[in-house]
């Protein structure tokens, strides 16, 4: 929730409450120095009790020096500046400290700039009504601290400079700037905002303050010392003409809209420009002093202190969410590969169930082991089965074109007289001789010319193995008028020829031979 800043500027005549609208300082009210002002002031602290209030004065009785410390760190430092505002300033509690850097020392000091407003009468009058309040102080700073951090950061800025402005309600603020660093300050009020008045009162002013600064042996006696003026719009022109330059003193105008493009400020308009430039400064400079005393910062600080709890609650809650939401994330992607997984396993059990489950055309696991058995029984009744289909695999390895598609085996010769007649002992002794064999199977691609070949030397191989070989297909075409004719040379190749032969038991007379029925 954003709440309203409201900045204060504090003057020896009245306050004036600004506010920031689109990065411009507006003012919107002001109240005088007096009972009724305050009264005005009291109602407007009631109708914002959620406000911000920043708050810079340009006062007379305001002092500033340079003060050396020893180098110390941490809360005792802080002590040991406390300690030493607290001698140097005895009677105001509006008091604070801007870090310079380090002495050119052999054990470094600290040189700080102690900044106090000696009469605390004028502030009194206005943070009276703040405490009483309870309102959210953000600090009090001082026009002479607040330039003093950020006026020497501008560019070709004198090494001796005396720096004017014009405030319409305070008056004159002369920063004298030694080095980049404040040797002193001063507040005159204007008599008179006439150009012509003006120039002759700032023409005193930077004479006073020269002669002083040449007691001082700030600045040589003979030399110039550079007057700038920092001039709101239109202000230049009207003043040159009675700023002219002396041996003495040498003026130069600052204007405003360069001023704040050089310290990355919002241009300020308006008759009130300069009070509206050091109210920009102070919203953006994040200044590095306060004068507010710690009972005035109470409330602020307590209210910064629950806005840290608030979002330090709202941050653990959001990173609880997202914790939250990141575990409830990898849950969801665990079930689902945990789901992946169990449609997974449920299509291999269906698999491994249809693997096992036997088809119509195949026969039943039972069937397949009571067939293993017959043919166990089988091969214990004829010994020589074995023999035979294994000389039978010997004669084929050596012919790797033939691809072998149905092995059929038969004891005896089914077109023997044995058979026909049952002699007993015509099958007895057939059955000494081993069975007989049918090979079904093909050639692989090759002309007609090269098939028969091949088939001539299966046959062989097969001979040779004592086997008698009777061919039931060669690779030939056979035409209706019972003429053989062989495919040409030039042909396409025929894929797949069949040959199928029959093996028949060598007979005892050697009389094997391979017998080639068309």
């Amino acid at each position: 929730m954003l709440h309203a800043h409201y900045f204060l500027f504090i003057s020896d005549t009245a306050l004036t409450v600004w506010q920031r609208q689109a990065d411009l300082m507006q003012c919107s009210a002001r109240y005088p120095a007096d009972a009724e002002g305050v009264a005005s002031f009291e109602h407007l602290l009631a109708a914002q009790p959620q406000a911000l209030w920043s708050v810079l004065f340009d006062l007379q009785e305001e002092d500033c020096r340079i003060e050396t410390l020893p180098p110390a760190h941490g809360r005792d430092r802080l002590l040991l500046i406390t300690r030493r505002l607290q001698q140097l300033y005895r009677h105001t509690p509006y008091h604070a400290a801007l870090r310079l850097g380090r002495a050119e020392t052999p054990k470094r000091h600290e040189r700080l700039l102690f900044g106090a407003q000696t009469n605390p009468t004028p502030l009194a009058l206005w943070l009276a009504p703040l405490q009483a309040q309870q309102a959210r102080l953000v600090g009090l700073y001082s026009i002479s601290l607040l330039g003093a951090q950020h006026l020497p950061h501008l560019p070709a800025l004198p090494p001796h400079a005396l720096l004017i402005s014009h405030q319409a309600d305070s008056g004159l603020r002369q920063l004298y700037l030694e080095q980049g660093q404040l040797r002193f300050s001063r507040l005159s009020h204007v008599a008179s905002t006439e150009p012509a008045l003006l120039a002759t009162q700032i023409q005193e002013e930077a004479a006073k303050a020269r002669q002083y600064l040449a007691s001082l042996r700030a600045i040589d006696a003979q030399a110039a010392l550079t007057v700038c003026l920092l001039c709101e719009p239109g202000q230049e022109r009207a003043l040159q003409p009675y700023c002219q330059n002396t041996p003495l003193l040498e003026y130069r105008a600052l204007p405003l809209p360069a001023l704040a493009k050089a310290l990355k400020l919002p241009a300020p308009a308006g008759t009130q420009g300069n009070t509206a430039f050091w109210l920009s400064l102070l919203a953006q400079g994040r200044p590095q002093h306060d004068f507010a005393p710690a009972a005035l910062r109470v409330p602020y600080r307590a209210w910064r202190a629950g806005r840290a709890l608030y979002l330090a609650s709202a941050a653990v809650l959001l990173l609880g969410l997202g914790l939250a939401y990141h575990d409830w994330r990898q849950a969801e992607q665990a079930n689902q590969a945990e789901r992946l997984v169990a449609q997974r396993l449920a299509r291999v059990e269906d698999s491994q169930q249809a693997l096992l489950r036997p088809r119509a055309d195949e026969p039943s696991p039972a069937n397949l082991l009571q067939l293993s058995r017959h043919y166990q029984h089988y091969l214990a009744e004829q010994p020589r089965l074995a023999d035979s289909l294994l000389t039978v695999s010997q004669a084929l390895l050596a012919h790797p074109e033939y691809q072998l598609d149905e092995l059929i085996w038969s004891q005896g010769s089914p077109t023997s007289a044995a058979a026909e007649a049952g002699n007993a002992d015509q099958t007895a002794h057939a059955n000494t001789r081993g069975p007989h064999i049918e090979l079904h199977g093909q050639l692989s691609a090759a002309a007609q010319r090269t098939q028969l070949a091949l088939s001539q030397q299966i046959i062989t191989s097969l001979q040779a193995a004592g086997y008698q070989v009777e061919a039931r297909q060669l690779p030939l075409d056979l035409r209706p008028d019972q003429h053989l004719k062989l495919s040409s040379e030039r042909a396409d190749q025929t894929a797949g020829a069949r040959l199928q032969l029959q093996l028949n038991p060598s007979k005892p007379s050697g009389q094997g031979h391979a017998e080639v029925a068309p």
